[in-house]
């Protein structure tokens, strides 16, 4: 069984009060089966244990969040959102993580390589930026509302 997992790392900024999310560009190096070389997307950290037969998922985002943007985390301090199974072998989740609850620096330079990607260094962007970008996936695009609703910003739906 794949574990997909994504992590939505987020922050009420100090001096605006308004809500951020850790996101990060990355740019195909190698075609794959859905993108094109050279296609850039913006996405939350994650990934998968395809090359960690038997990891869980908490496991998977925690090793994930650490190769990809620096930061650890205690499992407890996440928040599973979703777990589903949108094809035959794979589950995706999505975790909730308050960034208070992160340790480390926050990756900062030039992109690093991971797999057949480019990640751009990771910063925080709020949920105009994410929601307004043209690079930033559907399924991602649910996840952040789910969060979103889950933090107490989407009240009533």
């Amino acid at each position: 069984m794949i574990n997909e997992v994504r992590a939505l790392i987020w922050r009420e900024h100090i001096l605006t009060k308004r809500v951020e999310f850790i996101a990060f560009k990355s740019q195909q190096i190698n075609p794959s089966r859905n993108r094109p070389k050279g296609h850039e997307l913006v996405e939350l950290p994650g990934g998968t244990n395809s090359d960690h037969p038997g990891e869980n998922a908490w496991a998977t985002v925690a090793r994930e969040v650490q190769e990809e943007i620096s930061l650890s985390f205690v499992p407890s301090s996440a928040e599973r959102l979703v777990e589903e199974e949108p094809e035959e072998g794979v589950i995706r989740h999505a975790f909730l993580i308050p960034y208070g609850m992160c340790s480390g620096i926050l990756r900062v330079g030039g992109p690093i390589r991971d797999g057949s990607k480019l990640l751009f260094a990771p910063k925080f962007m709020t949920i105009e930026e994410l929601c307004t970008s043209p690079i930033f996936s559907r399924t991602q695009r649910g996840i952040l509302l789910l969060g979103l609703w889950k933090i107490g910003l989407l009240k009533g739906l």
